[in-house]
């Protein structure tokens, strides 16, 4: 496989890919038929199932842009796209068995099998063919060249990324500097003035021009693409943010023009409803298998010390909103004011019961009722009091951030030992910083990752009283 003939063959490869899921949708259904009936004996019915899951496959994958180069980006990125795509399929399928009144001639334990395996299967291909292109890539084939030009500082951290991400495939020629600064530390050879700098591109047969200046230098940024107007290579900016704390940053349209997204959720469109799915299921079934436990600590509560059996305390929620989060109660009744001051160890208010409720984090578990009520989720940024967010959102970069999703009973942070008393600006900053980390690569993977972790880590710590 030649340099760059993968590119000049794009269309082919679309198209060959596209034949290959769908193939792989049709006969994970045939393999689940053999599974379910241990025959290959279909039905009439069967065939034209499968031969519609392919069509379905072949027109809906093409639709949610998964044939798109992924070059830069994750199997796992990939995967998450293709997740959604394939439930659409299914989703499809199951609407014409229902307007047929057909749905009563197919086996329901041969559908989930079919769905299993096409999710396997699919998923599998992807990694497979990650590895052959990593491979390619690492040998010096499918690359793509590219000039870098900018500021000499810039460049270098240009370098830096390209270098450290060889699975990207990018081979550096050389860099065009636009300052007067000494270039003679970078790794990559100077070619020569930013002014010829489309010759450049035609000399060393250029694929990418990568343009690296910080945001403030946008205007210089500017003058580098008039140089480029002329030239049919794909462009790139690589502006820097310093200490600006992104949040899914990425690019979007408003009526053709390109929007440059800095701080935003990536949980929207199909995704919300993905988790908001995730959120009503799982809390449901949890609120079935707990319910005994929560009457016998409700009864426990009210047993041994006087008081209501649930402490309802204000937090911000999702967008800064002011929500109520449910608690069973584990302290005395008292009266602090407008303070609020966080439990610490051995503390004074806290009841024997209390006490073990809050180092098992039992105390947490009405807050099944706060996800059913579309408040919380059941992973997310934990929520904080209310005068901890006005005091750290002062002194700690980017603290509401946080709030850009909803508050979770479980999160990055608890289970990476994150959780309880935060007694100085350090430990804050870790929390914030490990929330920061979950809005940014969230995914239903990640979030069953957390609830799997959770039960093992996230019930008892040593800060947790």
């Amino acid at each position: 496989m030649k340099t760059g003939f993968l590119r000049q063959h794009a269309s082919i490869f679309e198209l060959i890919l596209r034949f290959a899921d769908s193939i792989i949708m049709f006969f994970a259904g045939v393999a689940a038929y053999y599974l379910r009936f241990n025959n290959l004996d279909l039905s009439f019915e069967y065939r034209y199932a499968l031969f519609t899951g392919g069509i379905a496959v072949f027109v809906i994958f093409h639709e949610f842009r998964i044939y798109t180069t992924w070059r830069g980006k994750s199997v796992f990125d990939e995967i998450q796209k293709i997740i959604p795509a394939i439930t659409l399929a299914f989703l499809v399928l199951a609407a014409l068995s229902v307007l047929l009144q057909v749905s009563e001639y197919f086996s329901r334990i041969w559908v989930g099998i079919w769905i299993a395996l096409t999710f396997f299967t699919i998923a599998s291909s992807r990694v497979v063919l990650r590895v052959l292109l990593f491979e390619a890539r690492r040998r010096g084939m499918n690359s793509r060249s590219m000039i870098i030009i900018g500021t000499c500082d810039q460049i270098a951290r240009a370098e830096n990324i390209v270098f450290n991400a060889s699975y990207l495939g990018l081979r550096v020629v050389g860099h065009v500097s636009v300052d007067a600064n000494n270039h003679h530390n970078l790794k990559t050879k100077n070619l020569g003035m930013s002014t010829d700098i489309e010759k450049l591109i035609v000399d060393h047969d250029v694929d990418q021009v990568w343009i690296a200046t910080t945001f403030e230098q946008s205007a210089l940024a500017n003058i580098i693409l008039l140089n480029l107007k002329n030239s049919p290579v794909s462009i790139k900016w690589l502006p820097h943010f310093y200490d600006f704390q992104l949040l899914n940053h990425s690019i979007s349209q408003v009526d053709g023009y390109p929007i440059l997204n800095l701080s935003d959720t990536p949980i929207q469109g199909v995704a919300r409803i993905s988790k908001w799915l995730e959120d009503k299921i799982l809390a449901s079934i949890i609120l079935l298998m707990i319910s005994p436990v929560l009457l016998a600590i409700a009864l426990a509560v009210k047993w041994t010390s006087r008081g209501p059996i649930l402490f309802k305390q204000e937090r911000h929620g999702e967008r800064g909103q002011i929500i109520k989060v449910y608690k069973f109660r584990s302290m005395y009744m008292h009266d602090e004011g407008k303070s609020v001051t966080q439990a610490k160890k051995g503390d004074s208010r806290i009841t024997p019961l209390g006490s073990f409720l809050r180092r098992t984090s039992l105390d947490e578990l009405p807050q099944f009722f706060n996800v059913l009520q579309g408040r919380m989720s059941i992973v997310g940024p934990r929520p904080h009091a209310l005068v901890h967010n006005i005091q750290y959102r002062q002194s700690i970069d980017s603290y509401m951030r946080r709030h850009g999703v909803k508050p979770g009973i479980t999160g990055w942070a608890q289970i990476n030992g994150l959780r309880g008393e935060t007694d100085t600006l350090d430990k804050m900053e870790r929390r914030v910083e490990a929330d920061m980390y979950y809005i940014n690569n969230w995914s239903l993977w990640l979030d069953i990752k957390i609830i799997f972790l959770t039960i093992f880590r996230g019930f008892t710590g040593g800060n947790a009283y």
